[in-house]
């Protein structure tokens, strides 16, 4: 166990119902018009989440709020496939778990500022399907 782990939990963001309504007309079979994700069900799960957070007394980044919160044309921009967050969204996303971060964990939120991982070209060995110019 790690007792002194920093713990954040996070919502799910949006679902577009609009779109999930139109690929489960493209499902074949028994799957055809059943919608496999809504943003109501989201939201259940985005509520059990703040509900959660708040009992064990962890923040919470509710993004699936922030996300329904927006108009509905900027929401549209922040889902790829009404499901997955395009560009757009990542940086959205991006921005309110820096600023959850800078707020809940400020001991720790300038880790962010640099990358901790070495460059693969620490790692990474010769080519070796380069030509050798030691055999000319």
């Amino acid at each position: 166990m790690a007792p002194d782990a920093k713990i954040l939990l996070i919502t799910p963001p949006c679902v577009d119902d609009s779109i999930q309504e139109r690929k489960a007309e493209h499902y074949k079979g028994d799957r055809k018009g059943k919608i496999a994700h809504s943003n109501a069900m989201a939201g259940i799960y985005a509520r059990a989440c703040v509900e959660t957070a708040g009992k064990l007394g962890l923040p919470v980044l509710d993004l699936h709020s922030y996300f329904n919160n927006m108009t509905d044309w900027e929401r549209k921009n922040v889902l790829a496939d009404g499901l997955h967050l395009s560009m757009r969204g990542n940086n959205f996303m991006y921005q309110q778990l820096r600023q959850k971060i800078d707020a809940e964990f400020p001991n720790i939120s300038h880790k962010l500022d640099r990358w901790q991982i070495p460059s693969y070209e620490t790692w990474i060995e010769a080519d070796p399907w380069l030509p050798d110019n030691s055999e000319a």
